[in-house]
C-alpha cells in the first residue's frame, strides 16, 4: 500500500479536518488525472499553483454546503485558513 493510501485510510471520523482531508486526497486524485488528459488530449498544459488553486476552491465549493455553524471552536482556525466564514 502506497504511503498516500495508508494516510487517507488513517484519516477517520467526522471532524472538519477528517472531511477535509479526504476531499483534498479525492481532489488530488481527479485533478491530477483531468490535468494527465488535457496534457495527452487537449495539448493544455496547467501549472502546479493553478492545480492547487483548482483543489483549493473545489474543497472550499463542497464545503460551503456544510453545517459548519454546529462545528465546535476547535475547528475554527481551520475555517478560517480555508476562507469558509
Amino acid at each position: 500500500m502506497s504511503l498516500g493510501l495508508k494516510a487517507y485510510a488513517q484519516v477517520e471520523g467526522k471532524s472538519l479536518w477528517s472531511v477535509v482531508m479526504r476531499l483534498a486526497w479525492n481532489c488530488y486524485i481527479v485533478s491530477i488525472w483531468k490535468e494527465r488528459n488535457q496534457r495527452l488530449f487537449q495539448n493544455h498544459e496547467a501549472s502546479i499553483m493553478e492545480i492547487a488553486e483548482q483543489i483549493r476552491e473545489i474543497i472550499r465549493f463542497k464545503l460551503f454546503g456544510m453545517c459548519l455553524h454546529q462545528m465546535g471552536d476547535a475547528n475554527a482556525a481551520l475555517c478560517i485558513a480555508w476562507k469558509l466564514e
